[in-house]
């Protein structure tokens, strides 16, 4: 589980560097962050034919953060971490269809 810390605030002119990985630290700024993160520019051809093609299907993304996967999660480390993601997304798959 995340911890939020809300001292983190408090403190004026202070660089923040890490991992801010709760809504909270960002909930009274959700509509900024939005406007700022929202893609304003047509797709090119390209994107779009791409787009066209995820739409066709059940189509479904992983990400694997490689340093994760090969030095740091003690999770990612152990031999049946690609079976564990497999099994997840049947399990996910399955319940969308089902």
């Amino acid at each position: 589980m995340f911890h939020f810390d809300s001292s983190v605030f408090l403190k004026n002119g202070t660089y923040f560097d890490g991992f801010y990985q709760t809504e909270k630290y960002f909930k009274e700024i959700r509509g900024e962050l939005l406007k700022e993160l929202t893609i304003n520019k047509p797709l090119s051809n390209y994107s779009q034919n791409i787009l066209g093609k995820i739409k066709e299907v059940s189509a479904v993304s992983i990400h694997v953060r490689r340093a994760d996967y090969i030095t740091g999660s003690t999770f990612a480390r152990r031999p049946h971490y690609p079976r564990y993601m497999l099994y997840g997304l049947l399990q996910d798959c399955n319940r969308l269809h089902n």
